[in-house]
């Protein structure tokens, strides 16, 4: 069983909404190993003001060093640098050079 997507916008409601996956909630996804052994990396979206998602900023560490006053420090400064993105988008403002 498959799901024909002809939306994009259509896709990202399925997967925010449908499946209640801990990024939609949460606003930040998290990679612990999947990607690249021993690096854990964590990610939160630049969105547009209606929502739907840019692009997103993020970190990678050695998962070694990852603990959770790391994973505390990263999350509060990824959703400032996203919210400082988005409102620069959002103001229209041009790439600083």
């Amino acid at each position: 069983m498959g799901i024909a997507v002809r939306d994009l916008d259509a896709a990202y409601a399925f997967y925010r909404d449908a499946l209640g996956l801990p990024v939609a909630k949460e606003g930040v996804a998290y990679s612990y190993g999947e990607y690249l052994p021993g690096v854990t990396a964590v990610a939160v979206a630049v969105r547009r003001a209606d929502g739907y998602p840019l692009g997103a900023v993020n970190v990678a560490v050695p998962s070694v060093r990852f603990d959770a006053a790391l994973q505390s420090l990263c999350v509060r400064e990824l959703k400032a640098a996203a919210k400082a993105l988005e409102s620069e988008l959002q103001a229209g403002a041009a790439p600083r050079k």
